[in-house]
């Protein structure tokens, strides 16, 4: 069982995520397969998630160029949320700028 400080640990880390990425629950629920209201539930700290449901939610997250750092401290807790720079990939029909 995920003890009650872990819950509010990994809600803050999942909507400072979504913030991130400027994703609503919505677009977390579509893009993770997680349904809408579990997402609220779990970002609310109403219920006491499954560790597979949070796991799915966080490596959507990472996917999306969100990079968790759970030894940074961040105020009251332990955790770092930082938006990866994304960069496109090269091709002939998107080159690099010249200047």
């Amino acid at each position: 069982m995920i003890s009650m400080t872990n819950i509010q640990q990994l809600a803050s880390a999942i909507r400072a995520g979504r913030a991130a990425l400027s994703w609503s629950q919505n677009d977390l629920a579509e893009r993770s397969g997680v349904s809408l209201p579990t997402v609220a539930r779990i970002e609310s700290v109403t219920s006491n998630p499954r560790l597979e449901t949070v796991a799915r939610l966080i490596q959507t997250l990472q996917q999306a160029g969100v990079d968790f750092d759970w030894s940074v401290p961040q105020k009251d807790f332990l955790m770092g949320v930082l938006l990866k720079e994304l960069t496109p990939q090269r091709n002939a029909s998107n080159p690099p700028a010249t200047r």
